[in-house]
C-alpha cells in the first residue's frame, strides 16, 4: 500500500490535481489507486474491491488502469479544466 507519511499540505496542488489523495485520521496519505481502494473499503457495496484492490495481481492492474484514467481524464470525460481553477 502506498502510504506517504507527511503533512497533507506538503502535497502540492499540481500533484493533487494529477492523482487522488486520501488523508486518514492517523495522518497517512494514500495516493492514486491506493486512495481509491482505501475509499472503497469504507462502503459495503465496494468493500470487496477495496480489499482485493490492495492485493497482487489486482493492485498492479488497478494502478495501471488508474494511471491511464488519471492521465486521460479530460479526454475520457465531458468535464474540461477551467481557467484559473
Amino acid at each position: 500500500m502506498q502510504v506517504r507519511k507527511r503533512k497533507p499540505a506538503a502535497a502540492g496542488m499540481d500533484e493533487c490535481m494529477r492523482q487522488l489523495h486520501v488523508v486518514t485520521p492517523e495522518g497517512g496519505i494514500f495516493v492514486g489507486w491506493d486512495a481509491v481502494a482505501c475509499l472503497a473499503r469504507l462502503f459495503p457495496s465496494t468493500w470487496l474491491i477495496g480489499v482485493l484492490g490492495l492485493r497482487f495481481p489486482f493492485r498492479n492492474v488497478g494502478r495501471l488502469l488508474y494511471g491511464f484514467v488519471a492521465t486521460n481524464r479530460y479526454f475520457l470525460s465531458k468535464c474540461r479544466p477551467t481557467q484559473g481553477r
